[in-house]
């Protein structure tokens, strides 16, 4: 009987020992996770402020008209960019320009000029996106809080030099003619206004024979 008793208290035993190990491990993976967590969002939310005070470096074009336009780099991010290092490549042409800033505030534009043909002239954009259909440019800057970021951008030329000629056929009203025109308008009143002036005066005060 006391064999039997001590059989049954060595099986509690046992039984407590599985389920305070099974408890155990289920909280040290708990943790676990937590931890896990707590990193992730520790690092997303260090994303986030970088990517709150990180300058955003982007390629365009700016069209001056006859076919003729330039390369455009900007800032549009949230900070300024300092220490600018950076190549601007036009592919497959193999034509490379290295450029360098101190610093690109916010909505800061820097225009560059198209490469040079055979013949030494520069390259009207419609025949530079048919040898050079990408921009790229890549580089190296430091926000205002001295974070370095890398960047690696580019543009399909000819699908940004289409939507460019496209907005620049769309001209801005002619402020001058505007002008001139309102300025008719009231010539034109000031005249009415007169004529009926000289008519109320001589119907009242009528010329003297």
């Amino acid at each position: 009987m006391l064999l039997e008793l001590g059989g049954g208290m060595d099986w509690a035993v046992f039984a407590s020992t599985l389920v305070l190990a099974a408890v155990t491990l289920g909280l040290v993976r708990f943790t676990r996770k937590l931890a896990h967590e707590a990193r992730l969002t520790r690092e997303e939310n260090e994303r986030a402020r970088l990517a709150a005070v990180a300058p955003r470096i982007v390629l365009g074009v700016d069209n001056l008209g006859a076919g003729i336009g330039f390369v455009t780099v900007s800032n549009l991010g949230a900070r300024p960019a300092i220490n600018i290092r950076r190549e601007m490549r036009f592919e497959p042409l193999g034509e490379r320009r290295d450029i360098a800033f101190h610093s690109m505030p916010v909505g800061d534009k820097h225009q560059y000029l198209t490469p040079r043909n055979q013949g030494g002239e520069l390259m009207r954009m419609d025949d530079l996106s048919d040898v050079a259909p990408t921009v790229v440019l890549s580089g190296t800057m430091a926000d205002a809080l001295g974070n370095d970021h890398h960047f690696d951008t580019s543009i399909e030329l000819r699908a940004v030099w289409d939507i460019t000629k496209e907005s620049h056929r769309r001209l801005p009203p002619d402020h001058a003619k505007q002008v001139a025109d309102e300025l008719e308008k009231i010539r034109r009143t000031l005249e009415t206004i007169g004529r009926l002036g000289d008519r109320a005066y001589n119907r009242f005060w009528p010329p003297s024979a």
